[in-house]
């Protein structure tokens, strides 16, 4: 797991919450899709 740019990472989450809390309604959806994107981020 390499956090190089902590900043940019956690802003990265933010906005694609951000994103995702505009395009799905579902709080269930919403995490899920948050945590997919984390483990995606965190894998590359």
């Amino acid at each position: 797991m390499k956090l190089k740019n902590e900043p940019s990472f956690l802003k990265k989450i933010v906005d694609r919450g951000v994103e995702i809390s505009s395009t799905y309604p579902s709080p269930k959806a919403k995490v899920q899709l948050q945590f997919e994107f984390i483990q995606r981020f965190l894998n590359e």
